[in-house]
C-alpha cells in the first residue's frame, strides 16, 4: 500500500488503514506523555519561586541556570526580579476591573473585543 500525495510514503509494513489511522494516534498520544514525563526533571520558575516568597530556592535554582560561578550576576538578577514583581503587586493594588473603560484604556478594550471575532470570521481562528 503507498499512501500518494506531495511525498510518497511507503506504508506496506501496515496491515490495514485502521493501522495507518492508529499511527496519528499514537504520534498525539505519545509525545504528549513524554513531554509529561520529561516535564518533572525541569527546574521551577525562579519568578514564581520569588512570588511565592522562597528567595533560598529561588537563588539555588538561578545560580543552577548561569553556572557562571559569579555571584553578583546572580544576586543583581534576583534583585532586579524582586524589584519587577514588587512594582507589578503595587500596581495590581490600585487596579481595577472597571479601569479598562475610562477613556485613556477604552481603544485597547475595544481593539481587544474585536480580535476574537474578527479572527474567527476571517477564517484565520
Amino acid at each position: 500500500m503507498t499512501c500518494r500525495g506531495r511525498f510518497r510514503l511507503r506504508v506496506s509494513y501496515l496491515r490495514s488503514r485502521c493501522e495507518w489511522k492508529g499511527s496519528d494516534d499514537t504520534v498525539q498520544i505519545g509525545l504528549p506523555f513524554l513531554l509529561l514525563c520529561l516535564s518533572f526533571t525541569l527546574n521551577e520558575s525562579t519568578s514564581w519561586l520569588l512570588k511565592d516568597g522562597q528567595v533560598e530556592e529561588a537563588l539555588a535554582v538561578q545560580r543552577k541556570l548561569r553556572r557562571t560561578g559569579r555571584e553578583d550576576l546572580v544576586q543583581a538578577e534576583i534583585a532586579a526580579m524582586l524589584a519587577a514583581i514588587n512594582e507589578e503587586r503595587a500596581l495590581k493594588a490600585n487596579a481595577r476591573f472597571l479601569d479598562i473603560f475610562n477613556r485613556d484604556n477604552r481603544a485597547r478594550t475595544l481593539a481587544a473585543s474585536l480580535l476574537a471575532p474578527f479572527t474567527s470570521a476571517s477564517g484565520l481562528g
